[in-house]
Formats: structure tokens, C-alpha cells, sequence
């Protein structure tokens, strides 16, 4: 144990001495403090002493501070700087430490002592680890402060980012480790661990691109089939009404109004019974086309099982700390809003809002957060441990 230690130690002070950890951990902490230099009032944006006329404002439904930084948070900061700019940060600053250790001949001398290249190799890994566990554990613990000073909340949901954002970094940097052992080159490694990563980004965006008119198809065949059940119940309203009309119009004192409301029913029923013909129709098709994008979307999720799942890891924050019930309201408040809000001159802020699409989004973000975490981290840290296995 004080052999591991004093090798955490010695390797803790060679990442020390290295400029892009401080330089990484600045930079978080200038991130975090032009965060909370934004703010909102009853105008619009508020920057500094500025304030910046816009449609995100407290006086729409469902946006409040407390959601404004939280939106802030997950996107921006969470979205956006920990899992790209500081993860490939946190990529340069350790990808060398195989590589160097191996090429350097430091390794020979560490195995000469009594330490197995098991031990020697997960300190080396755990301190890679270590480094993005401080980065992480900087920015969280500042945007905690941000959002319960600005804000007015303190969300201590947010300390979720640590462990989350580790675990996703961890799934990259175990593959960085492998390849920096096998080529013995810190440029080799990162740009094939890049590549990977990027490859990870291709499936996530095809599951996306495949679910979409997978769920479209489905939201249709449903529409069609409640269509269908009103039209069926009509035809049988129109079917009762017919005979009492048949009936009127072909007695005695039967009146021309009796006999055109006849005729009305029985093209009311002739349409009626035609809309559904069509609706059958269209559900046929709409199951034929699904069928065709519905494999594919398989393949893709089946594909992506056994690899690290990046994109759900870090999407596990936002279900965590903003449940499905709290967005559909604030996402569905601010649809409406977007929908009714015009400008000074009278023209609409949003005039490309497509409300299909709008449901389309919402279904596939409603997919995405059916999903396990089981699959989502369990099969995760699974390909995490084979790689480490496998380097070991």
C-alpha cells in the first residue's frame, strides 16, 4: 500500500509540474464566472449592468431563474464544456502517461521493485482519473455556488456531475491507455482515442436519426387508429339516424327538407366510410414503413450495447435533476409562449415552429429517458473493464 501511495505521489507531482493542469483548471474557473455574469429580468438577458432584449424571460410561463440556471448548467456547462472542451483538455494532459512511462524505460526500473504491472498500471490509470476528478469537482462546486447566488437554489443534484462526467471520461481515457501501450505514442493514442470518440458520436447521432421516423410512424399509426375509432363511432350514429330518416322521407306527409336531410346523411355516411377506408390505408403503409426503418434502428442500438454510451452517461444529469414531468411543462409552457410572442414591429419571434416537430423531439427525448441505466452504465463500465483487462 505505501509503495502505491508513494508511486500516486510521485506521479501526482510529474502531472503537477505540467502548465495544462493549471491552465485547465483556470479556465474552468473563467467559465464558470462568465456564467455567472448572465442573468434574466423582465426584459430579456441580463449581462453584467447590460440588459439584452429577448424572448427568455421570467414573464413566460414555465422559465424561472432556478430553471434558467439549470438549463444554463446542463447545456452549457455540463453539455458543452466538461464532456467536449475539458474532456479533450483532459485527453492531452494525460494521454503521455503510458506512453512516456513505457518509452522511457521507467517502467523496467518500476517492475525491477516489487510491484506487479497490475497495481503499476491501474495507479498510473487512477491518476489520469484523479486529474479529471479535480477539474470536474472545481467547475461543479462553482456552478453550485453560481446557482444558489444567482439563481436561488441550491441544488446539491449537481454534485451528480463529478461521478458522471469521471465515468464518462474514464470510458476515452481506458481507450487511450490501451493504445498508448500498444503504439508507445502519446499523438498516436489521442487522435485514435479522438477517432473513436468521434465513431461513438456517428452511432448516437444514426440512433437518433433512425428513432425519429421510427417514433414518427408509430405517433401516426396511433393518430389514425384514434381517427379511425371516431369515424367508426360516427358511421354508426349516421347508420341509426338513417333509418329514421329513411323512414320520414318515404311516408305520406314526407317534406323536401325530409328528403334532403336524407341525401345529406347518406353522403355524410359515404365520406365518413371512405375517411376510414383511407385511414386503413394509411395505417397499412405507415406499418410498412416502420418495418423498413425499425430493423436498422435495432442494428444501430445493438451495435451500440457493448460500447461506452457518452452521450446517455452525461444525459443521465438532466434526468436526474430535472424530472420528465418538470420539463414537458417548462419545454411545453415555452412552445406556447413562442407560438404567441411577437416583437415591437408585430412580427412572430419563432415563425419556423413546427408543432409536429415539436412532438417528435419530445418523443424521442421521452425514449432516450425509458432507457436503463443499467444499459446505459452497466454495459458502459463493462467495455471499460475489458479494455482494462486487456492493457493489463
Amino acid at each position: 500500500m505505501t509503495q502505491t501511495w508513494a508511486l500516486l505521489v510521485d506521479a501526482y507531482r510529474e502531472l503537477n509540474a505540467k502548465k495544462l493542469f493549471w491552465i485547465t483548471l483556470a479556465l474552468s474557473g473563467l467559465v464558470v464566472a462568465a456564467t455567472a455574469c448572465i442573468g434574466i429580468n423582465e426584459r430579456g438577458i441580463e449581462l453584467l449592468v447590460w440588459t439584452l432584449d429577448a424572448p427568455v424571460n421570467t414573464t413566460l410561463p414555465g422559465m424561472t431563474e432556478e430553471r434558467f440556471y439549470k438549463e444554463l448548467f446542463i447545456n452549457f456547462g455540463l453539455g458543452i464544456w466538461l464532456t467536449w472542451i475539458a474532456t479533450v483538455l483532459g485527453l492531452v494532459s494525460t494521454a503521455a502517461i503510458f506512453p512516456d512511462f513505457v518509452s522511457g524505460g521507467s517502467i523496467e526500473m518500476s517492475l525491477s521493485k516489487p510491484i506487479s504491472r497490475t497495481r503499476l498500471f491501474l495507479t498510473k490509470y487512477a491518476l489520469g482519473l484523479l486529474f479529471m476528478t479535480l477539474q470536474v469537482t472545481v467547475f461543479t462546486v462553482a456552478s453550485f455556488l453560481v446557482l444558489g447566488l444567482r439563481g436561488g437554489v441550491w441544488e446539491f443534484g449537481v454534485f451528480l456531475a463529478i461521478p458522471l462526467v469521471v465515468l464518462f471520461f474514464s470510458y476515452l481515457f481506458s481507450v487511450c491507455a490501451l493504445l498508448g501501450l500498444l503504439t508507445r505514442s502519446t499523438i498516436a493514442s489521442l487522435l485514435l482515442t479522438i477517432l473513436f470518440w468521434f465513431l461513438l458520436f456517428i452511432l448516437n447521432a444514426a440512433d437518433a436519426g433512425l428513432m425519429q421516423p421510427v417514433l414518427q410512424y408509430e405517433q401516426e399509426i396511433e393518430n389514425r387508429r384514434a381517427a379511425m375509432a371516431n369515424a367508426e363511432a360516427r358511421i354508426e350514429r349516421l347508420e341509426a339516424a338513417q333509418v329514421e330518416l329513411r323512414e320520414r322521407a318515404e311516408s305520406a306527409d314526407a317534406r323536401p327538407s325530409d328528403r334532403q336531410a336524407l341525401a345529406d346523411n347518406e353522403r355524410s355516411l359515404d365520406g365518413t366510410s371512405k375517411f376510414v377506408e383511407r385511414a386503413e390505408s394509411g395505417i397499412e403503409r405507415a406499418e410498412e414503413s416502420k418495418a423498413t426503418w425499425e430493423p436498422w434502428h435495432e442494428a444501430v442500438v445493438a451495435i451500440k450495447t457493448p460500447l461506452p454510451k457518452t452521450g446517455e452517461t452525461i444525459a443521465l444529469l438532466e434526468r436526474w435533476l430535472i424530472d420528465a414531468a418538470s420539463l414537458r411543462e417548462m419545454r411545453g409552457d415555452w412552445d406556447e409562449s413562442m407560438e404567441e410572442f411577437v416583437t415591437e414591429d408585430g412580427e412572430p419571434v419563432n415563425r419556423s415552429f413546427d408543432p409536429d416537430q415539436r412532438d417528435q423531439q419530445r418523443a424521442i427525448e421521452e425514449e432516450y429517458r425509458s432507457r436503463s441505466v443499467w444499459w446505459v452504465l452497466g454495459t458502459s463500465v463493462a467495455f471499460e473493464v475489458v479494455v482494462l483487462l486487456v492493457a493489463t
